[in-house]
């Protein structure tokens, strides 16, 4: 039996229905619509800890199938959908994983005016060794948790008034497996606010305010430990514009502060932004360039970590199934509040080809460039990463 052979079988014997494969590469399920497909996917990867000496390569192949269950109801839809990824490594068995992955999404519009949408993430997944929390301890094999985030979104206005406004509220919760303080000092709550207003001044040009606020709270500290608990608010104003048909362009420039509840620990303030610019130079070609300022919580040094960020893309559908993507990213990550003082530069370098071979089958080449400067020892490193994909439908 091939493989999109099983692909089909699997997919009528998990849900039990009775569906037909229908041309698209869906199956009808009464007033549902099953999408189902594999990616498997063969890498290389030169350092796959991220380690600064003593690197360890090795091929690694991922077997990822997923679904997606759709049913729209005039302008309404719900959705669901589920997808495994299985990663062995070849000559490094201790980083294999197995992260599953849920989702449901919620689009219901009152009427032209009022819309909403619920939307629900659930990730039993893992950090690689190297990343997040194990930057700089020796983990014998990867950090496993899971997440929960839950969010809703109501706009109000029609896209074409004057004025209209976003107000979006989230949820999330991280919990990592293990029972170690090592482990506990990591899980935390976040729970959002964010709001933002849009006034057409222009045929083309939208003024905007921004405002978000969250509460972050962790579950443990160690003893004799200051808590991390904090309160993060950002107020942005700028604008949105389309210069030409060809290019679209936004600015918010505002001020953050994040306040710990702990006196011991300094509180932040300072000025954020986003920049963001689309351009399409020539037809089927398009040319992005951004740049922000964050706050991101502490992965185990300081209080936080202090980010901006640069990036820029450039698309291009040479055919009708063909198409290439080249990206460069940098960043730099200052860990206020570190013992050492912490700041590194990270850079990264990404080229993909995509090809649709046949309408059930697209092949996917890429490269990646990946590398940390830090001025901490034994936490630079640099990896290069080569991969090709298959993913399969109906």
């Amino acid at each position: 039996m091939n493989l999109k052979k099983i692909v089909i079988a699997s997919s009528v014997l998990i849900f039990n229905g009775t569906g037909v494969a229908q041309e698209s590469g869906v199956i009808g399920l009464g007033g549902f619509e099953l999408t189902p497909n594999v990616d498997i996917i063969h890498t290389l990867d030169d350092n796959i800890t991220r380690a600064e000496t003593g690197k360890l390569d090795s091929w690694k192949r991922t077997i990822s199938p997923g679904a997606v269950l759709r049913n729209e109801f005039g302008v309404n839809a719900v959705q669901f959908g589920y997808r495994l990824e299985r990663g062995d490594f070849f000559s490094s068995s201790q980083d294999n994983y197995t992260d599953h992955f849920l989702s449901a999404i919620v689009d219901y519009q009152f009427n032209s005016r009022h819309r909403t949408q619920a939307n629900f993430q659930y990730t039993d997944g893992h950090d690689d060794r190297g990343t997040s929390f194990s930057t700089k301890t020796n983990n014998a094999t990867p950090d496993t948790f899971n997440q929960l985030n839950a969010g809703v979104l109501y706009s109000f206005g029609e896209e074409s008034a004057v004025s209209r406004m976003d107000l979006n509220f989230n949820r999330s919760v991280l919990d990592y497996d293990g029972v170690e303080e090592l482990f506990l000092v990591r899980n935390r709550d976040n729970t959002s606010i964010d709001g933002v207003f849009y006034y057409q001044v222009a045929p083309a040009t939208d003024l905007l305010i921004d405002y978000s606020h969250n509460e972050m709270s962790y579950d443990f500290s160690i003893a004799g430990a200051e808590t991390l608990d904090s309160t993060n608010t950002s107020l942005l104003v700028g604008v949105k514009w389309i210069t030409t048909s060809a290019m679209t362009s936004f600015v918010k420039i505002g001020y953050q502060e994040k306040d710990f509840d702990s006196a011991q620990r300094e509180d932040f303030s300072g000025s954020d932004w986003e920049v963001g610019v689309e351009w399409n130079p020539i037809e089927r070609s398009v040319i992005e360039f951004s740049t922000q300022s964050n706050t991101n919580e502490t992965n185990g040094e300081g209080n936080f970590i202090k980010q901006t960020s640069y990036a820029a893309n450039w698309t291009h559908q040479w055919l009708e199934r063909m198409y290439t993507s080249v990206s460069f990213s940098v960043s730099n990550d200052v860990y206020e509040g570190s013992i050492n003082l912490r700041e590194d530069d990270l850079t990264q370098i990404n080229m993909m080809l995509n090809y649709q071979l046949k309408r059930w089958l697209t092949v996917t080449s890429s490269y990646l460039f990946d590398d940390r400067d830090s001025n901490v020892a034994n936490t630079d490193y640099d990896r290069s990463v080569f991969s090709i994909s298959f993913k399969v439908t109906l």
